[in-house]
């Protein structure tokens, strides 16, 4: 297992071996990347798990993720919205789920999760929102990248966020009710109105009837 910590933001730490043949393909059963921590791991698999807090930023670039858990813990005090994972992602993950959420994100705003060169609508199938207080997840362009300009390749990324409600305010609740009382009232008015002038529909009528009777 291996764990990354934050040390120098502008030289991230690269994880990979080599021997005099080339590079060796490395096998890992879980990596940690901790907040801040910025890295890059090559030809390597993962056997388990891969955990990323944000903020933070790993690289991926021939990694093998197909028996991989990918976990991500987002902290929504961070004022930074930098994609966790970048690369060249060419498998999909067992599984993929955000597993912890720190405060609570803005409604209507995109949390970019990755940015890389990868099949954004597999990965999107994948990720499991459940108890992350995210309901949307989204995959978009990515084109004006200069990364992606320079190694002629198609950049996604894959954001979530969270809707916004339709709250009523409560002064608008308030003449909800109120209207509907309002409503009401006018209905009983109206009810009794005319049961009034039916009952004296009918006692017009009896009077009518006996004046006639006096009358014979």
């Amino acid at each position: 297992s291996i764990s990354i910590f934050k040390v120098n933001e502008n030289e991230p730490i690269s994880i990979q071996s080599t021997n005099s043949n080339g590079p060796i393909h490395l096998n890992i059963n879980n990596l940690d990347a901790r907040k801040e921590s910025v890295s890059l791991l090559e030809n390597a698999t993962i056997n388990k798990r891969i955990s990323i807090e944000h903020p933070s930023s790993t690289t991926l670039n021939n990694v093998s993720l197909k028996n991989a858990d990918v976990l991500l813990k987002l902290d929504m005090n961070s004022d930074k919205n930098e994609p966790l994972i970048h690369g060249n992602l060419i498998e999909i993950p067992n599984t993929f789920s955000i597993e912890k959420v720190e405060g609570k994100p803005k409604e209507n705003y995109d949390y970019v999760l990755i940015k890389a060169s990868f099949n954004c609508e597999d990965w999107k199938s994948k990720l499991n929102l459940d108890g992350s207080d995210f309901d949307q997840k989204n995959c978009r362009d990515s084109n004006d990248d200069v990364d992606a300009i320079l190694l002629l390749e198609e950049m996604k990324e894959l954001v979530v966020s969270k809707k916004k409600k339709n709250k009523l305010s409560a002064g608008q609740i308030a003449g909800i009710v109120v209207g509907c009382v309002a409503a009401v009232a006018i209905i009983i008015i109206i009810i009794v109105l005319i049961l009034k002038r039916k009952k004296r529909d009918i006692t017009l009528s009896d009077d009518e009837n006996n004046d006639f009777s006096v009358g014979l």
